[in-house]
């Protein structure tokens, strides 16, 4: 153990099977006071804990993260949260009313200085438009990075106040509730520019967007996406929608690494897709053949075409991750070749399974006839990149 790992102390509590005495809640807290004694950094994480004492909250010493998960919602922690406000520089925690992180006893504002990571879920209660919204307080001034868990739990946008110069990454679930109150309260629309990383989790529940809905989603993808530079998407929010926003005038110019590994795309959509991120550098999704608009093109001519597009345009992209079927290795290493003449910059390609073998004597195949082999030079290193890499690298 070094110097720095002997300075951070991190105590996990899993719940008990039943409640605890008054008594027992004190020597719990007094216990937790001894490890903590020491320590530079400290990390509470309960489960299925509940402390019912407030002498015993005064004796649990000041983390600097707490994690409050499945079991252990805020309201049966609001003191212990409270108490540790000023202290903490991250929170996971599920809530169950709008106030309760925000208000204590007394009704007096709870702000969190020091917070730069947030973890939120919602607990069971009711509809977001029906929650009272929070008055204009400003709780994480300094958040960096913001995780909503299920539906988003409040009504208006207190969780994006006061923190659009430092907030840089946002993962969510993908729900219609998060993209209202975004587009409503215009979070994203001129703030928020330091935002560079967004993750979107797959959809929960059946709550998706009808088609009435489409320029609201549009407009939450313009906004939301439009500065980021790493975006992770799902088979709900996903490429489709990307490009479908671009056609509505929004643009995504600094998107640098693109993670849609469960979408599947063809070549004709990947792309019309780096037309529409010039900056793009990585690309993982999977691929799915040529597409209607490129079999409309005789097979011998499509590498002479995809080379000239090569030439005729910058495209910035260097490393490509695919999801190749056994079944389709042969059409899955044409797609490759023909987006390797297309992107001359590329020069990594990566497999989520293991079929480089299939996918490397296809390669050799095709550069040594056919109208591929013009461009054996060109396209050698493919063979050299023909190796397993798990997509998630």
């Amino acid at each position: 153990m070094t110097n720095a790992q002997a300075m951070t102390t991190e105590v996990k509590c899993v719940g008990w099977p039943r409640k605890l005495s008054e008594s027992e809640d004190h020597v719990i807290g007094a216990f937790l006071n001894s490890l903590y004694d020491s320590a530079k950094n400290s990390v509470l994480r309960f489960r299925s804990v509940s402390f019912n004492s407030a002498s015993t909250i005064d004796l649990i010493p000041q983390p600097s993260s707490l994690v409050l998960s499945c079991g252990s919602p805020l309201d049966t922690n609001t003191r212990l949260v409270h108490k540790c406000a000023n202290s903490l520089l991250s929170l996971e925690v599920g809530v169950c009313s709008s106030k309760s992180l925000f208000y204590d006893i007394d009704d007096n504002e709870v702000i969190y200085p020091k917070l730069t990571s947030l973890q939120v879920y919602s607990v069971g209660y009711g509809n977001a438009d029906t929650r009272p919204p929070v008055p204009n307080i400003v709780p994480f001034p300094i958040l960096q990075s913001l995780r909503v868990r299920h539906e988003y739990p409040f009504s208006d946008d207190v969780l994006f106040r006061g923190n659009s110069a430092t907030l840089t990454c946002l993962r969510f679930h993908f729900h219609k509730a998060i993209v209202n109150i975004i587009n409503e309260h215009r979070v994203f629309d001129t703030k928020h520019k330091s935002l560079s990383k967004v993750v979107v989790d797959q959809i929960w529940g059946n709550d998706g967007f009808r088609p009435a809905h489409q320029p609201d989603l549009m407009k939450f993808i313009g906004n939301v996406f439009g500065g980021v530079q790493v975006l992770r998407l799902t088979p709900a929010l996903n490429v489709e929608k990307l490009i479908l926003a671009g056609s509505f005038g929004y643009t995504f110019e600094h998107i640098q690494v693109l993670d849609a590994t469960f979408n599947r795309l063809c070549l004709s959509d990947i792309l019309d897709l780096l037309k529409l991120l010039p900056a793009l550098k990585k690309l993982t999704c999977v691929i799915v053949g040529l597409g209607s608009k490129l079999e409309e093109t005789q097979y011998d001519d499509l590498p002479d075409l995809l080379a000239l597009k090569g030439h005729s345009s910058e495209k910035a992209l260097q490393a490509f991750s695919i999801n190749a079927s056994p079944m389709k290795i042969n059409e899955t290493a044409d797609c490759a070749m023909l987006l390797a003449l297309a992107c001359p910059s590329l020069c990594q390609l990566n497999f989520s399974n293991s079929t480089d073998a299939s996918f490397g004597a296809r390669i050799s195949e095709a550069l040594a006839s056919g109208p591929f082999s013009k461009y054996s030079q060109q396209l050698k290193w493919l063979l050299r990149s023909t190796c397993y890499t798990a997509l998630s690298e």
